[in-house]
């Protein structure tokens, strides 16, 4: 998906107070503009984007991932952001396992992007070791049918 997400693929955020003000945020905006909100605050925007309605949360998965190798230069930092991704990935797919599997098979290259930073990664080990568990995680959902 190329294109900025319009309001009609915003469909139920008007209903629901805390999808609105996501969509306030984010309307309009490019993944290159939404570089500066991630910077603001990285774990509040990994929230909103849990929120979001399908096609907004895949166009906005590019700019995550932007935020992500700009964080390449920071390795306390890289782990902590990673994890909060996979946080609002799960919490987006929560309910919706099927439509987990479809949204990793459509991002297998970043799949191969995350494992590819795992060396970049100071945090903890308990974070690196959660974060090799999750991606693990996310193989075995894709090595099923």
């Amino acid at each position: 998906m190329d294109e900025i997400p319009g309001p009609a693929d915003w469909v139920g955020c008007t209903s629901d107070p805390d999808c609105y003000l996501v969509y306030e945020k984010f309307r309009g905006k490019s993944n290159d503009d939404i570089q500066g909100l991630l910077r603001e605050n990285f774990i509040m925007r990994c929230m909103d984007w849990g929120l979001m309605p399908s096609k907004p949360f895949d166009y906005y998965f590019c700019g995550f991932q932007t935020y992500l190798l700009s964080k390449k230069n920071d390795p306390e930092e890289l782990g902590f952001s990673i994890a909060r991704v996979l946080d609002a990935i799960d919490s987006h797919f929560d309910d919706h396992p099927d439509m987990c599997v479809r949204f990793w098979r459509g991002h297998e290259l970043s799949i191969q992007l995350l494992e590819g930073m795992m060396d970049d990664i100071r945090s903890t080990q308990d974070v690196r070791e959660e974060i090799s568990r999750r991606i693990l995680d996310i193989r075995g959902l894709l090595s099923k049918k």
